[in-house]
């Protein structure tokens, strides 16, 4: 594997399988302020990816270009004023 190289594994979970790693990892991590101040412990997290008009970004991720560029817009919680 080359230096910086990124890979992630992706597994399909009933929901036995989730709680179970949900709560097995909880233990090793601590919530964050936002979380924190929500009524009921979570928030909505809002993406808005940029491209160019040849879509240069998106076929940049297709071939797994290593050195791509990602322009990226990301909102936390309801008020996105």
């Amino acid at each position: 594997m080359t230096p910086n190289a990124r890979f992630e594994f992706k597994y399909v979970l009933d929901a036995f399988g989730y709680f179970k790693v949900r709560n097995t990892i909880a233990t090793h991590f601590s919530k964050d302020h936002i979380s924190q101040s929500a009524p009921d412990g979570r928030y909505l997290v809002r993406s808005l990816y940029y491209d160019n008009h040849a879509y240069q970004a998106y076929y940049e991720k297709v071939v797994g270009e290593n050195h791509r560029t990602k322009l990226r817009l990301r909102a936390y919680g309801d008020d996105i004023n």
